[in-house]
């Protein structure tokens, strides 16, 4: 018998190994549909359309997150990155993705102290957190981790502008002085 496994490469050989309507191909199959968007195939080209593009239950859901995001940051710009609904604020500030089982948010602060215990109890990777669907919306805790990452991306701005500043102590560069004749060096256009 094959080996259970989450590489799609062994799951395509165990569904070819295995007769079809079995339930191995079955449980690899649900295990697809579980990790693919519900979306359609085709991109959406505006966050109304994203959000239109999946079940009427998943829609009420999806738009309860985006309400979220944009009452907690109504100056970020809202965008489709990566097929996804995407906001920028200083800086990429959060994505979000529905899917057939969750809701998923990016990047989600896992290993900050202030969220640490809340997003334990959720599953995701190191930078994203999973909302299943069975389950009340967190939108409280959207709503802080939307203000954390504004606040991050501000105080990163703000060190970039700071760096790139002339007057300040970091990262003014002189201005080159231009190359003459008199110098050895060839004239400048």
């Amino acid at each position: 018998m094959a080996r259970k496994t989450t590489d799609t490469r062994a799951r395509g050989a165990l569904r070819q190994s295995t007769p079809h309507g079995s339930s191995a191909t079955r449980v690899a199959r649900k295990a697809d549909e579980a990790a693919r968007p519900v979306a359609t195939a085709q991109p959406a080209g505006s966050v109304d359309a994203y959000i239109a593009s999946f079940p009427p239950s998943v829609q009420a859901r999806l738009g309860k997150v985006r309400a979220t995001i944009r009452k907690a940051a109504p100056k970020a710009q809202e965008a489709i990155s990566y097929r996804i609904p995407a906001y920028r604020l200083d800086g990429t500030l959060i994505y979000f993705a529905g899917f057939a089982q969750h809701i998923g948010v990016y990047p989600a602060p896992r290993s900050e102290p202030a969220f640490r215990d809340e997003l334990a109890a959720y599953a995701g990777g190191k930078g994203t957190v999973q909302f299943p669907h069975d389950e009340p919306l967190p939108l409280d805790l959207i709503r802080r981790i939307v203000k954390f990452r504004a606040a991050d991306n501000a105080a990163r701005s703000a060190k970039r502008t700071e760096a790139k500043s002339p007057s300040g102590k970091q990262g003014g560069r002189k201005p080159r002085a231009k190359a003459t004749r008199s110098q050895g060096g060839r004239p400048r256009a």
